[in-house]
């Protein structure tokens, strides 16, 4: 037994993480570490620097990359679990809307709180306010049950359904005849998945679908449709495709045709009625 296990359950109780009734020790400990990094990582932003310049996101990257480095000596059992790199952790608080990032200065998000149910979803919550912490986000316990559209708009969560985000995709596409050098891949719209979401063949039933260049960086996506023989195209501007923003519009494809695997979870913890703070939820997609 790790002789430092009495430090993650401080953290743990601090944070309002239990461990679900199935899951792996490990899994649970990396739970713990990584949400103790974004917490401290979040703190960081906080800092005064003895240059007196702002915090930037390098200095928020090296922080990140100390706590993970010192958490992963104190637990080597976990070097093969997933621990965010400072990269990918970064990634997740920007994307996330946990911290705001300008030209050489990164912020703690505006203090926002909205409730759904009995959670109260907090954004940018004050040093001294005790909150839990799921992954990087922060919740505390309402003392009612009530929802409102604010924390669906708040976390920034898609209000139409996948069909009508697709009928609105394809209303505004203007098809014209395609012809390019680069390598081009297409999205695989029928099962199995398990050679990949991506094939270099094209949907030839005259449906519109999705393709995008398969090396060139940054990656360019276009809606298609194959027909006589032809590739007609629109390209797909940036901000719909960019990072894994075209994830949207390939789910809502796989959506339209009946072939989007299906997502699995259950319960492993307690009620949320009981105890909200005690709820792991395990999910997993059925590709």
């Amino acid at each position: 037994m790790n002789k430092h296990n009495g430090l993650l359950s401080r953290i743990a109780a601090e944070l309002g993480i239990r461990q679900g009734r199935t899951e792996h020790q490990n899994n649970f400990k990396a739970r713990i570490v990584s949400s103790a990094i974004g917490t401290a990582a979040t703190a960081s932003l906080h800092d005064i620097r003895e240059d007196g310049e702002p915090v930037t996101l390098q200095h928020l990257k090296s922080r990140i990359e100390t706590l993970r480095s010192t958490y992963l000596s104190l637990y080597p059992e976990l070097q093969e679990s997933y621990i965010p790199s400072p990269d990918d952790l970064s990634s997740m608080l920007l994307h996330g809307g946990c911290i705001y990032h300008s030209q050489d200065r990164v912020t703690p998000s505006a203090h926002v709180e909205a409730q759904s149910g009995q959670v109260i979803f907090v954004r940018g919550a004050p040093l001294k306010q005790k909150v839990c912490v799921s992954g990087l986000g922060t919740y505390r316990a309402a003392e009612n049950d009530r929802s409102d559209s604010s924390a669906a708009s708040m976390l920034g969560l898609q209000r139409n359904t996948l069909g009508e985000y697709w009928e609105q995709s394809v209303m505004r596409t203007k098809l014209e005849p395609f012809s390019s050098s680069a390598a081009i891949e297409f999205l695989r719209t029928r099962p199995p998945f398990t050679r990949g979401y991506f094939t270099n063949q094209p949907d030839t039933d005259g449906r519109i679908s999705l393709m995008r260049t398969a090396a060139h960086q940054p990656r360019r996506c276009y809606l298609y449709r194959f027909e006589d023989g032809k590739i007609f195209a629109c390209q797909l501007p940036s901000w719909r495709t960019d990072g894994k923003e075209y994830l949207r519009i390939a789910v809502s494809i796989l959506h339209s045709r009946g072939s989007l695997p299906p997502s699995v979870f259950h319960f492993d913890g307690t009620s949320l009625s009981s105890n909200i703070s005690g709820n792991s939820i395990m999910c997993s997609n059925g590709a």
